[in-house]
C-alpha cells in the first residue's frame, strides 16, 4: 500500500509538472488560469490513489471514501503552488 501511494504521488507530481511545463505561455503566465489547470490535473491524477486503496483494503468503503474526499485537497494545494511547480515562484 505504501509503495502504491508513493507511486501515485510521483505520478501526480510528474504529470502536473509536465502539463505546466508544456502549457503555452499565455496560459502559464497567468496565475488565475495556471492555478485551475494545475488543480484539475493533480486532482484527476490523484484519483489513482483510490484504486490503490481499493486494492489494498479489498474494497473497503471507508478508506476509499476518505481518499475520494481528500482529492480536492490535492487539487487546491497544486493550484496554490502552481507557480512554484512551474518555476515562477513569488515574483509574479
Amino acid at each position: 500500500m505504501v509503495g502504491g501511494s508513493l507511486g501515485v504521488g510521483v505520478l501526480v507530481g510528474a504529470v502536473t509538472g509536465v502539463v505546466l511545463a508544456l502549457s503555452p505561455e499565455w496560459l502559464a503566465g497567468r496565475a488565475w488560469l495556471r492555478g485551475p489547470l494545475a488543480g484539475i490535473v493533480a486532482g484527476t491524477a490523484c484519483l489513482g490513489e483510490t484504486v490503490v486503496m481499493a486494492v489494498a483494503t479489498d474494497g473497503g468503503y471507508g478508506p476509499m471514501l476518505l481518499t475520494l474526499l481528500s482529492t480536492p485537497v490535492v487539487g487546491v494545494v497544486a493550484a496554490v503552488h502552481s507557480g512554484d511547480i512551474r518555476g515562477r515562484g513569488q515574483a509574479e
